[in-house]
C-alpha cells in the first residue's frame, strides 16, 4: 500500500486544527468557538472586541441594527456554552457574565440562573454579576417564580458563614436583594418582605442595612400586599445600634403605594395596630425615650404628611393642638406637605400660622421657629412672604437666627418687585460691629440680584441652574418651584442639580422638583436611586436620603409606578 510522507500527514492535521476557525470578526463563529476548550479565551476576546466596536460605531445604541445583529447572532450560542465554562473555567465565566451584561439582552437569563448557583471561595463573584444581569433585563413572565426561587437560595447561602467572609456575603446580598426589587412582581415582593421583616439580632454587623435594602426595593413595585409589613417597619431599629433605623425607607415606600397607606397610617395614630404598638414600646425602652405611644404618633403624623393626600390631615390637624410645642412642631412639618387646595388649603396656611404665632420667644421658642421658616420657604409659597419680612425687621429678638433664617427665605422665593423691600432693608441694616446682622444679610443678595435679573422668566430661571454661586443655584430651583408646574424640560434641568457637591442645592431641587412633578417623575426617581446606591455611608448620601427617599416615593405615587 502507497505511503503517505510524514510531512503531508503533519500538514493535514494541523489544517484539521487551525485552518477551519472562525473568522476573527464572525461573532457566531467566535460564540460557537467558546464551547472548545483550546480556543475559548481568544474567542471570548474576539467576541468582547467585536460587541465593544459595534457599540462604538452605533454610539452605544443596543438597539441599532449593527449593535443587534452581533447580539442576535452570538447569544443564544454563549449562553449554550456558559455552564460548561462555569464549571471548568472560573475566569472565562467572569469574562462571559460581563459580555452578557452590556448586551443586557433577557436571553442571557439561564447563563445568570447557572451563575446564581454559586460555591465558597470559587464563583461568589459570578453570582453577584448574575444577580446585576437579572436587574438589568426584563424577565419574563412565566419564568419569574424560577429566578425569585434562584435569588432566595444564593440569598440564604450568604449569612452565618466566617467573619472573613462577611464582605463576600454582603456584595451578594446586596446584588440579589436588588434583583429581587428589579422583577416587580408580588412573588418577589413576598421575598423582600420576609428578609425585611427577618430578626437580624443574631446576625452579623451591617446586616439590618441589608434589611433597609430590602424595603427600598419594595418601592419598586408599590404593592399593597407589603403595606402591613410595612407599618410595622415603621419602628424596626438596629439592636446592635439604634441610631440606625428603617421609618425613612418604610416611609418613602408607603407613599409610593399610595392611597392604600392611608388608613393603615390613620389606624397607627388611633392605636389600633397591636404589633407596632408592641415594636414602639420596646425602641423607647431601648432608647430612653417618650411613651410609645406618643412614637407612633409622631411617626404616623410624620407618614402621613410625607404621603400627602389631604384625607391625611385630620390626625395631624389633632396633634397640631396639642399644648407640646414639640408635638406641634412636628405636626407643622408634616401639614406642610399636605397637597390641599381651597377651604382645606385655607385652614392648613392658618393653621401653620398659628403654631407658629404660639411658639414662644425663649431660645427654644425662636429655634423651633426658624425651623418653620425653613418650612414655609421649601413651600415656594409666597403667602409667607410678609411673615418673613416681618422676622427680619423684628431687631428685637434674643437670637439673630430666626432674622438670618427669614432674610434667607425671602430671598429665595421672591420675585424682582417683592425683592425691593428686602433690598432695602438690608441697606438699612446695622453692621455686625454695631449689634446688627448686615454681614448674613448681605449672603443673600446674588439671589435678590439673579431676581433682578430674571423675575419670573422661567428661561432664565433654567439657565441659572448652572450658575457657579451655589445661592444662585437654589434660588433658580426654588423659582422653577413656585413658577411651574408639570413641565418635563424643568424636571430635568433641576434633576442635573441632585449631584450637586452642595447638599443645600440638591435639597433645593428636591424640593422644587416635588412641586413641579404633579404627575410624577420616573426619571428623578432613577436619578435618586443611583445616587443613594453610589453614596452609600457617606455624610452627603445620608443627608440627601434624608429627603429623597419620601419624594422619591410622591413621585412614584403620582406617576402610578
Amino acid at each position: 500500500m502507497r505511503q503517505f510522507p510524514a510531512y503531508l500527514m503533519v500538514l493535514m492535521l494541523s489544517l484539521s486544527l487551525f485552518g477551519c476557525r472562525a473568522s476573527r470578526d464572525d461573532p457566531a463563529g467566535q460564540a460557537k468557538e467558546l464551547a472548545d476548550a483550546r480556543w475559548r479565551r481568544d474567542a471570548l476576546q474576539n467576541l468582547t472586541r467585536i460587541y465593544s466596536n459595534a457599540l462604538g460605531d452605533n454610539q452605544g445604541d443596543l438597539q441599532s441594527e449593527g449593535v443587534r445583529n452581533v447580539i442576535d447572532s452570538s447569544i443564544d450560542l454563549i449562553v449554550k456554552a456558559y455552564p460548561e465554562i462555569h464549571d471548568r473555567d472560573k475566569e472565562a465565566a467572569k469574562g462571559v457574565l460581563e459580555l452578557l451584561r452590556n448586551m443586557k439582552d433577557p436571553r442571557a437569563l439561564d447563563a445568570y440562573l447557572v451563575a446564581l448557583d454559586w460555591e465558597q471561595d470559587m464563583t461568589e463573584d459570578h453570582a453577584v454579576a448574575g444577580a446585576k444581569g437579572i436587574a438589568d433585563i426584563d424577565v419574563p413572565n412565566d419564568r419569574i417564580p424560577e429566578v425569585v426561587a434562584a435569588l432566595e437560595k444564593a440569598l440564604k447561602k450568604a449569612p452565618g458563614r466566617p467573619e472573613n467572609r462577611i464582605a463576600r456575603d454582603v456584595r451578594i446580598m446586596d446584588a440579589t436583594i436588588r434583583a429581587l426589587g428589579s422583577l416587580k412582581n408580588p412573588a418577589a415582593t413576598r421575598s423582600l418582605v420576609n428578609l425585611m421583616s427577618e430578626d437580624s439580632t443574631d446576625k452579623f454587623d451591617g446586616y439590618f442595612l441589608l434589611r433597609r435594602l430590602a424595603a427600598m426595593q419594595l418601592a419598586n413595585h408599590p404593592d399593597p400586599e407589603a403595606v402591613p409589613a410595612l407599618i410595622q417597619a415603621l419602628f424596626y431599629f438596629d439592636e446592635k445600634n439604634p441610631a440606625i433605623r428603617m421609618e425613612d425607607v418604610a416611609i418613602g415606600t408607603l407613599v409610593a403605594i399610595g392611597r392604600p397607606s392611608l388608613q393603615p397610617l390613620i389606624d397607627l395614630y388611633d392605636g389600633k395596630n397591636a404589633k407596632a404598638n408592641q415594636l414602639a414600646d420596646a425602641f423607647a425602652k431601648k432608647v430612653g425615650i417618650e411613651k410609645g405611644s406618643d412614637y407612633v404618633k409622631r411617626i404616623a403624623v410624620q407618614a402621613l404628611g410625607v404621603l400627602g393626600l389631604p384625607d391625611g390631615i385630620g390626625p395631624i390637624l389633632k396633634e397640631a393642638k396639642s399644648s407640646d410645642p414639640e408635638v406641634r412642631l412636628n405636626a407643622a412639618i408634616a401639614l406642610a406637605r399636605i397637597n390641599a387646595d381651597g377651604d382645606l388649603e385655607k385652614e392648613q396656611r392658618e393653621t401653620l400660622l398659628d403654631i407658629y404665632r404660639k411658639l414662644g420667644k425663649d431660645v427654644p421658642g425662636i429655634m423651633m421657629k426658624a425651623q418653620l421658616i425653613a418650612v414655609f420657604q421649601h413651600t415656594m409659597d409666597p403667602t409667607y412672604l410678609p411673615l418673613f419680612l416681618d422676622e427680619v425687621k423684628d431687631t428685637r429678638q434674643e437670637l439673630p437666627v430666626l432674622r438670618i433664617g427669614a432674610n434667607s427665605a425671602y430671598a429665595f422665593i421672591a420675585n424682582k418687585k417683592e425683592s425691593e423691600a428686602l433690598r432695602a432693608l438690608i441697606r438699612g441694616e446695622k453692621p455686625n460691629v454695631d449689634g446688627g446682622n448686615k454681614k448674613e444679610f448681605e449672603e443673600a443678595l446674588p439671589a435678590l440680584d439673579a431676581a433682578e435679573e430674571c423675575d419670573e422668566d422661567v428661561e432664565c430661571w433654567k439657565k441659572k441652574l448652572g450658575d457657579s454661586n451655589p445661592i444662585v443655584k437654589r434660588k433658580a430651583a426654588y423659582m422653577l418651584g413656585r413658577l411651574v408646574e408639570g413641565d418635563e424640560a424643568t424636571i430635568e434641568a433641576l434633576n442635573a442639580l441632585l449631584s450637586d457637591r452642595e447638599i443645600s442645592v440638591r435639597h433645593a431641587a428636591l424640593f422644587a422638583i416635588d412641586r413641579v412633578a404633579v404627575n410624577g417623575s420616573p426619571s428623578t426617581v432613577a436619578r435618586i436611586e443611583d445616587l443613594i446606591e453610589r453614596e452609600t455611608g457617606t455624610v452627603i448620601g445620608r443627608n440627601f436620603a434624608s429627603e429623597a427617599v419620601g419624594i422619591s416615593g410622591r413621585l412614584l405615587a403620582r406617576s402610578g409606578s
